[in-house]
């Protein structure tokens, strides 16, 4: 992670994509927000951008801890 980040601010959820999908099984209303949602996603080709793939390489580089 970017040092500047405050790292304070960062949670992890091991199961959201798990929670996310029970809630689309079992509710109408969730399942209608995601496909409206994924409806309203637009595809970015990251592979072309330099600037992405030059920020992209810089962040691999990770600081020895």
């Amino acid at each position: 992670m970017p040092p500047e980040l405050d790292h304070s601010r960062i949670a992890t959820s091991a199961t959201s994509s798990l929670d996310g999908a029970r809630w689309a099984l079992v509710s109408v209303e969730a399942r209608r927000r995601a496909e409206e949602l994924a409806a309203s996603a637009h595809h970015v080709e990251l592979s072309q951008d330099l600037d992405f793939q030059t920020v992209f390489a810089d962040s691999m580089i990770f600081p020895d801890q």
